[in-house]
This record gives C-alpha cells, sequence and structure tokens, in this order.
C-alpha cells in the first residue's frame, strides 16, 4: 500500500498524463503548437505560472465555497501570468504574438481548476508539490513529443532546421491538422499503457481511485449546485 502511495506522485508522467490520458489543455497545443520552438514557448509560461499559483493557492481556505475558491485561483493565476508574460516577451520576442488569446486562456487551466481540488489539495503538502511538478513535466513532455512530430509532418523540420526535404503535409500545420494528429498519438500512447499493463501486470486504471475522484466530482458538483 506504501508502495502504490509512493506511485502515485509520478502518476502525471505516465499513467494519467495529462494531455495523453485526460486531454487536459488541449486548445493551445493543437491551436499553436506546430514547432518545437512554440511548444517552448507554452512549456514556459504553463509551467511557471501553474506550478506557483497552485501553491499559492493553497492558502486559500477550504472552508470557502467551491465556486469562490475557483474565482480566486483563476484571480491569482491572473496575478502571476502578467510578469511571466513579460519575460515570455523577453526571451521569446514576437513569438509570443502568434498565440492570440491561447497564453492568457491558460489561466483557466484544468489543472489550477480542476485537478487542484480533485488531487493535489487532498495530499500532504510535500507529496502535493511533487505531484504537482511531475503532472507539469508529464504535460511539457507531451507536448514537446506532440510537437516534434507535428512540426516533421508539417514542414520537414526540427526546431526550424531542415531534418526532412520534400515532407510537407500542410493539413498538420492547420489546427484541424493539429486535432487529428493528437487524437492518433493519444491513442497509440494509450495502447502502449495497455500493453504495458497486459505484459508487466500493473495497473494503469486503479477502479477503486477512478471511482473515489468520481464521488469528490460529483460532491463538487452538488456544491456549485
Amino acid at each position: 500500500m506504501k508502495k502504490n502511495k509512493y506511485i502515485e506522485i509520478f502518476d502525471g508522467l505516465f499513467k494519467k498524463n495529462p494531455l495523453f490520458v485526460s486531454g487536459f489543455i488541449i486548445a493551445p497545443v493543437v491551436a499553436c503548437c506546430y514547432s518545437l520552438k512554440n511548444a517552448l514557448l507554452l512549456i514556459f509560461v504553463f509551467s511557471v505560472m501553474t506550478f506557483l499559483t497552485v501553491l499559492i493557492s493553497t492558502f486559500i481556505p477550504r472552508n470557502f465555497v467551491y465556486t469562490l475558491r475557483i474565482i480566486l485561483y483563476t484571480a491569482i493565476a491572473s496575478v502571476v501570468f502578467v510578469p511571466i508574460y513579460g519575460v515570455a516577451v523577453q526571451i521569446f520576442g514576437e513569438r509570443v504574438d502568434t498565440f492570440g488569446f491561447f497564453l492568457p486562456l491558460l489561466v483557466t487551466n484544468s489543472m489550477i481548476s480542476l485537478q487542484s481540488e480533485l488531487i493535489f489539495y487532498k495530499m500532504p503538502k510535500i507529496k502535493m508539490i511533487a505531484s504537482v511538478f511531475f503532472y507539469i513535466v508529464g504535460f511539457d513532455m507531451a507536448v514537446v513529443i506532440f510537437s516534434v512530430i507535428r512540426e516533421l509532418l508539417a514542414f520537414g523540420t526540427i526546431f526550424d532546421k531542415v531534418a526532412f526535404t520534400g515532407l510537407n503535409i500542410d493539413l498538420f500545420s492547420m489546427t484541424c491538422g493539429g486535432f487529428i494528429l493528437l487524437g492518433l498519438v493519444c491513442g497509440v500512447y494509450r495502447r502502449i499503457l495497455i500493453f504495458v499493463k497486459e505484459h508487466n501486470d500493473i495497473d494503469i486504471i486503479d477502479k477503486e481511485t477512478a471511482l473515489a475522484e468520481l464521488s469528490e466530482a460529483e460532491d463538487i458538483l452538488e456544491e456549485m449546485l
């Protein structure tokens, strides 16, 4: 049992990867991550803002109603986002403008508004910090993998340097192509998880945990209503 609790902090890397398994924060990924350079910009803003916001939000009293807590989480994320955006402009320059409203949209990402309530804030502080870190790293890894594949297919390049001449599938540079590719990558990733489970007797989906999280989600919904 102790082993399961220890491994739980690594769930965000593989077993419950925020992008490939849970399907969180899809919009900015499919709309803007058609190159590795764009992916690095998204990763920088998302990672720093989410980590700081989740940590700061732990000081919000748990006896506040859920709706008010979410409003406060978003307000904190908005304040944290401003200086991070300024740093991003200094580092990435005009590339920031290509994201449009998708960067500010990150202040409402589900890792802050949903995962924090269902998972992070139910953990001891040290374990929570580790779990948040690995969920963020898991998302970042998934974005890099997806963006490398997409850039190769769309432009035949990696980090804007030619890798394959003649490979230029315009569809994958578009948002619709991003959705298609992400669906395919997620499908392959989940098949790999199933393969690992079948050959190593590892529970990829913990039914008791899933039911507990569903019950908690229902409680939150009732609180909102």
